[in-house]
């Protein structure tokens, strides 16, 4: 099961609406919707308040589905660093220049 999945099962176990889960996380219930999408905005540390308020260690559960793989969490300071450096560049891309054959003299 995809940690999507993972936090509906347990939003819904503690018989809460993706707005009431939302509400104690300060986020919106259409950002509760897309964590159980499984899309990957998901930060470490709302992740940590997530397992508080389900009552589950969601950090525990992604090792254990990597359990094959070394599991390293990213510090969030980093991810950010990151992610904002891949927007810099992709808004910064510039076309190289084609190069072109000199034209034949034409004297």
């Amino acid at each position: 099961m995809g940690l999507g999945k993972k936090i509906e099962e347990r939003r819904k176990a503690k018989d809460l609406t993706q707005g009431e889960l939302g509400e104690l996380m300060n986020v919106g219930y259409v950002q509760v919707g897309r964590w159980e999408k499984g899309e990957p905005d998901l930060k470490l540390s709302q992740l940590k308040e997530l397992s508080k308020h389900l009552g589950y260690d969601f950090v525990g559960y992604i090792n254990s589905e990597l359990s094959d793989r070394p599991s390293i969490l990213i510090p969030e300071e980093v991810r950010t660093a990151v992610e904002v450096l891949n927007k810099f560049v992709n808004q910064n891309e510039v076309e190289k220049p084609v190069k072109r054959r000199p034209e034949p003299d034409k004297t």
